[in-house]
């Protein structure tokens, strides 16, 4: 069976981890049109649908957790988490993909009844990471994001 990336599938695409490359490539497009054709229950209502679940190591399904808050979040904390034994996962999409990791914390936002923050737990080694922060600024400072 040949390989199928679902999260890594444009990883091989030169610069991917810039602003400019990831737009290029349709990044913050789909947000976009959430952000203006699209309520929050019907977003919660497409992750549903598509079986979505979180990374946590769990595997729950998302939507009924996201039900859960109706519209009540105020904050919303990703983990970026590298440091438990197991957990050396999501470093690849972080460090190759930061857009593609605020873009998808700002559709969990707008879920969650538009968080007023967003914020994400990164101990260690990803707390230091420079490029990983600029990155995440200029995102939300060109209003991409916007949450």
């Amino acid at each position: 069976m040949p390989e199928m990336r679902l999260l890594l599938r444009d990883i091989d695409i030169p610069d991917i981890e810039h602003l400019d490359a990831y737009r290029a490539h349709g990044g913050y497009a789909a947000l976009a049109r959430v952000r203006r054709e699209m309520n929050p229950r019907a977003v919660v209502d497409m992750v549903a649908e598509a079986g979505l679940r979180d990374r946590s190591g769990s595997w729950r399904a998302l939507a009924p957790r996201w039900r859960e808050l109706d519209g009540r979040a105020k904050y919303l904390c990703v983990s970026a988490n590298e440091s438990s034994p197991g957990a050396f996962r999501d470093r690849k999409l972080i460090e190759r993909h930061p857009h593609q990791f605020l873009e998808g914390g700002g559709h969990c936002g707008l879920c969650l009844g538009g968080a007023a923050g967003l914020y994400m737990h990164a101990p260690g080694d990803e707390a230091g990471n420079p490029a990983f922060a600029k990155r995440g600024r200029r995102g939300v400072r060109g209003g991409l994001v916007g949450i």
